[in-house]
């Protein structure tokens, strides 16, 4: 629909913008994204969309001052959304500074207490910053929105038994455990998270026999994958991505 969208009218800005990030996390096409992008700007310099889209490409090539100026522009042009707020609360998680990475998502959480994507961020966050409890409590949140009482106190319970890692290794065995179980991109992401490096690049590894997941590009910048980036098969997996 884009393609046609575009032989209509190659003015487009947005439609555009969505060329690119199919380019990016579709094709891994580097190139190409960019092009599309910065045409997008070029045809609407005021698009939302291209300039956070713009940012969440540099962030993925690890331009992350870059990235900054490009969603905080989206964010001046559209001060009240979530997910603009969320992925700079996010792209401040990839560069280490996890202060400001609460502020925004916080900043998101104050419009709307349930915006999933700002809790699921939180989870890293706090938990890089060794504040467990609130990690936790965030891990809820994002998962249990519904207010399921037993679940709900299943994981409180984990939590003071084991910790963080009792919840982590809980969701991977059920991961592995269930009729679907959850793709390998974030199975290996759970198993790095726990310090098992070389299962968890195993899970990576057979990520990229599944049908490409939008997660997989950021490999390159999450903090998780610190331990792993020297790992000769880490690297190569970036190398399949066309990233350095």
């Amino acid at each position: 629909m884009i393609e046609k969208a575009l032989q209509l009218d190659r003015t487009l800005a947005d439609a555009h913008a969505t060329y690119g990030f199919i380019h990016m996390f579709q094709h891994w096409d580097w190139t190409a994204a960019e092009k599309e992008l910065d045409l997008a700007i070029e045809l609407d310099p005021n698009s939302v969309t291209a300039h956070h889209w713009k940012g969440v490409y540099l962030s993925l090539r690890g331009k992350l001052d870059e990235a900054k100026t490009e969603i905080h522009r989206a964010l001046e042009l559209d001060p009240l959304s979530l997910i603009v707020m969320a992925d700079l609360g996010q792209l401040h998680y990839f560069a280490h500074e996890y202060d400001q990475a609460v502020y925004y998502c916080n900043r998101a959480l104050a419009l709307d207490t349930h915006f999933s994507v700002a809790h699921e961020y939180l989870f890293d966050i706090y938990r890089m910053k060794g504040m467990d409890q609130e990690a936790v409590n965030a891990w809820i949140k994002r998962r249990h929105a519904d207010h399921e009482v037993q679940a709900i106190e299943r994981v409180r319970r984990l939590f003071a038994r084991s910790g963080l890692r009792g919840i982590v290794t809980d969701e991977l065995d059920s991961g592995m455990k269930s009729r679907g179980p959850s793709p390998a991109i974030v199975m290996g992401r759970y198993q790095v998270l726990l310090g098992n490096n070389e299962e968890g690049i195993r899970w990576l590894q057979r990520a990229f026999e599944e049908p490409k997941t939008h997660w997989n590009p950021y490999l390159n910048v999450d903090p998780v994958y610190d331990e792993v980036r020297n790992d000769p098969h880490f690297k190569e997996l970036l190398h399949r991505m066309n990233l350095p």
